[in-house]
């Protein structure tokens, strides 16, 4: 999603991280990501079930992926999802916040386990390799 303030150009993104896998995921800005297809959420937290979490990383960068501005915030935000019921739980208000709060330069990604972020750091690194390397030393430092 690319959202002009002004002169400004931000382009957000959002990284699933999911069953020890981490993947870009157009469909997580309009919470039809691939984990989220056939799922009926709800916010009654006794959705959850038995599922399993799944974690969304919101990131955002000034101007375009593939430009040199670099990552300039980074959120992070969960789901439940019980696959085999078809439900799932989430508070789509702190998706939306999580969203906001990155385009704005939030770096918080301490809803992240060690896990997850070391999984997102490899995905930068593979495969947004100029957005990685013109992020932020703080960006660096939070995904070790």
């Amino acid at each position: 999603m690319v959202v002009r303030a002004g002169d400004r150009t931000v382009t957000l993104f959002g990284v699933l991280l999911d069953a020890g896998k981490a993947a870009l995921d157009n469909g997580t800005l309009h919470a039809r990501s691939a984990a989220e297809a056939g799922i009926s959420f709800s916010e009654d937290e006794a959705r959850k079930g038995k599922g399993r979490r799944v974690a969304v990383a919101w990131m955002a960068c000034e101007g375009d992926p593939d430009g040199e501005g670099g990552l300039m915030g980074a959120t992070a935000s969960e789901m439940w999802i019980d696959t085999d019921r078809g439900t799932g739980y989430k508070k789509l208000t702190a998706h939306t916040h999580a969203m906001t709060r990155a385009m704005r330069g939030i770096l918080d990604l301490s809803l992240l386990t060690a896990d997850e972020r070391r999984l997102l750091r490899g995905l930068l690194v593979d495969q947004l390799t100029g957005l990685w390397n013109a992020a932020a030393p703080a960006v660096h430092a939070s995904l070790k």
